[in-house]
């Protein structure tokens, strides 16, 4: 019998559209929607019907719409005779709307968390409650389930003393996001205190008075990487140590620019620069691989492209050190070193001084050089005996004293003593072998030229030589 202007909008009708006509008749989109019923039994048993939250699909601003009310059925009563019904809508649609979209907001981030391809929690309050943690977390602190709705500290009790529980709260007083590499944890997984490596990212959360009301935790472990970088780098310096302090001189060669890198100091000095090269080119620091036509630059050139290591001895290498040409031999190697891509993008030179070595070899072979050529003006003969295989080796001359042919140079014996001094003589080669003695050779014996029946007498002289062990070689 009456409606005020307030139910009338809510329903998408004018007062007059109401009074005075029966409920569904004026509201026909309800009939299905059980209200009719809920007043029939109110008419009849005269108990107040009241409930929140209660969805209304009415039809109004020209489509149906679903409403939320907070409604109330009351029955009015004349001479104890229900004679009507007080109807009491309060129309709460945003507030619900809003509520379910925050529910739906809320329900979002909680799937976001919980499928996220990282470590991720929400810590909630001043006390860091547990909110919501996927089971990526969950694994890295060896817990399940169970740590929801507790606090960090009795969910990881061996945090205290570490700088976690520190920085969250400053990150919760400030609002200011907090992010960290390789942060060092001590965690108790499996009844084991370990110790882990992560990234991780503290983040404020703010409500609507813009405060901050959570800390959202985003962790990735990278425990066997810093593990891995922690024993290259142990490596290195080992490696460092052992390259600074070799006997050969040891660089890097980076790039096709040919970039000297990691220099120890023996290949310092051997370039003669100073140590201040690291970082320049090679045709920069040593100008006279160009200048002096020397084939090492073209040679490194080679190794850059074909990825073939290069070895060279007793290399001649011409190197101004220190303000002075000089001409050293060395041993060379350059190795390419490769990256991941299999394309070389260095080159490792080592390189040995063997300059006494060349030059004391010279010197022998001088000596050698000077020796036949005494030995051949005195017309000296010369034989030589392998001990261990027992083969004797003769001058030409030698050969044409004993009448030996070409074919004969090796002989496992000294040919054509005479028969009177054969047995002396092998004795004193045999004594002159033994172990111990001074190895000393000096007799002198016949010998017949069997082609020729011509007899010799030959002066003999020798040494024996000995191994570290004291057995005869030669």
């Amino acid at each position: 019998t009456m409606a005020n202007p307030f139910y009338a909008e809510l329903v998408g009708r004018e007062p007059e559209e109401l009074i005075g006509k029966p409920m569904l008749e004026a509201i026909p989109e309800i009939r299905s929607q059980g209200f009719d019923i809920l007043l029939r039994d109110v008419i009849k048993t005269g108990i107040p019907y009241i409930a929140k939250a209660v969805a209304v699909d009415i039809f109004r601003n020209n489509r149906l719409e679903t409403i939320y009310v907070d409604l109330a059925y009351m029955p009015r009563k004349e001479q104890e005779k229900i004679t009507g019904v007080l109807v009491v809508a309060t129309d709460i649609t945003e507030q619900i709307l809003s509520r379910k979209k925050i529910e739906e907001s809320e329900t979002r981030f909680r799937s976001l968390i919980n499928e996220a391809p990282v470590g991720t929690c929400l810590y909630v309050g001043p006390d860091f409650r547990v909110e919501v943690a996927n089971d990526i977390i969950m694994g890295y602190w060896g817990k399940g389930k169970e740590v929801l709705g507790k606090p960090m500290l009795e969910v990881m009790p061996e945090l205290k003393g570490q700088p976690f529980p520190d920085i969250i709260r400053k990150v919760y007083t400030s609002g200011k996001t907090y992010e960290e590499k390789a942060a060092k944890a001590d965690l108790v997984v499996d009844g084991v205190l370990s110790t882990f490596y992560f990234d991780f990212t503290y983040k404020p959360l703010f409500n609507e008075n813009h405060e901050v009301y959570a800390v959202l935790d985003m962790a990735v472990d990278v425990t066997q990487q810093v593990m891995a970088r922690k024993e290259l780098e142990a490596s290195e310096t080992k490696l460092r140590g052992i390259i600074s302090s070799a006997p050969a001189g040891i660089g890097l060669f980076v790039g096709r620019d040919l970039i000297v890198e990691n220099p120890n100091q023996t290949f310092i000095d051997i370039v003669g620069k100073g140590p201040d090269i690291v970082g320049k080119p090679l045709r920069e620091v040593m100008p006279e691989l160009l200048t002096e036509g020397q084939p090492f630059l073209q040679i490194l050139d080679d190794v850059f492209t074909s990825g073939v290591m290069f070895q060279s001895p007793g290399s001649l290498v011409k190197i101004v050190q220190q303000g002075v040409m000089t001409y050293r031999y060395y041993n060379i190697t350059y190795s390419p070193l490769f990256d991941t891509d299999g394309n070389v993008y260095a080159i490792l030179d080592i390189a040995v001084d063997v300059t006494d070595q060349i030059n004391a070899q010279k010197k022998l072979e001088q000596a050698e050089a000077s020796l036949l050529e005494a030995i051949e003006l005195a017309e000296l003969g010369t034989w030589s005996l392998d001990v261990p295989t027992g083969e004797a080796s003769f001058s030409n001359r030698l050969m044409d004293w004993f009448g030996l042919e070409p074919s004969q140079a090796k002989r496992t014996a000294v040919p054509g003593i005479h028969q009177d001094d054969s047995e002396r003589v092998y004795a004193e080669i045999a004594k002159a072998l033994r172990p111990g003695s001074d190895g000393l050779l000096d007799t002198e014996y016949i010998v017949v030229n069997p082609r020729t029946g011509q007899h010799r007498i030959i002066h003999m002289q020798g040494k024996t030589v000995f191994d570290d062990q004291g057995n005869p070689l030669k």
